[in-house]
């Protein structure tokens, strides 16, 4: 595999397109933006993963909402006080959602986490079994989960593939990118998030998002 990787980038490398690089700005998403906190409200504000929305990017002319989770070690330990965190964003894969227990997993290893819907969703509230943990898996079927009136393209094979050779503005993926660098710029703007020791990971779809996204 390692080969194989290295192969590839020598094969581009002369490549014309690669020998002129976009200028600064000139790429599809307006980064100077995104780089920006974007409008939020908790919808949750009690637990120890608390449930929040925040804007999205516009999707033909009209506003969009983002569901997220965020849980640190504070919201697990209320009695923590003036202490900041790392920070950490997770993408989900295919057919999945924002996950409370991958937040709390997170929290519990000392990190400020917070897990995005990038489908437009809005899962079930967090549910805890006796021990205060988030049940695993609760928001696994799509019957957990309910359409955001403001939501975004649904992660479909539609939004995905169907559309490309389209304006690109209406394309899951850009919207996708687009989200999970403003979820990533919502978490450095919280107080007990050290701001530049942040990271982002991602299973399945989310490892594609999260390449694209670190790049």
């Amino acid at each position: 595999m390692l080969f194989a990787m290295v192969l590839l980038a020598c094969c581009v490398q002369d490549s014309p397109a690669i020998q002129q690089a976009l200028p600064p700005g000139s790429g599809i998403w307006n980064l100077s933006e995104l780089k920006n906190a974007p409008k939020m409200r908790w919808l949750d504000e009690s637990g120890a993963v608390r449930s929040l929305l925040y804007s999205g990017q516009p999707i033909e002319g009209r506003d969009t909402e983002v569901f997220a989770f965020f849980a640190s070690p504070k919201t697990l330990d209320t009695s923590i006080q003036d202490a900041r965190f790392p920070g950490i964003v997770l993408i989900h894969g295919g057919g999945g959602t924002a996950f409370a227990d991958w937040t709390w997993s997170w929290a519990k290893r000392g990190y400020a986490a917070i897990a995005m819907d990038l489908s437009g969703n809005r899962p079930i509230a967090p549910i805890y079994d006796s021990m205060g943990v988030p049940i695993a898996k609760q928001a696994a079927g799509a019957e957990s989960r309910k359409r955001l009136p403001l939501g975004g393209p649904n992660l479909d094979f539609t939004a995905i593939f169907d559309r490309i050779g389209g304006d690109v503005s209406d394309e899951w993926p850009f919207h996708a990118i687009g989200n999970v660098i403003l979820a990533h710029s919502l978490l450095r703007s919280f107080p007990e998030v050290i701001a530049d020791r942040t990271a982002v990971t991602g299973i399945s779809w989310g490892g594609y998002l999260t390449c694209i996204a670190a790049g």
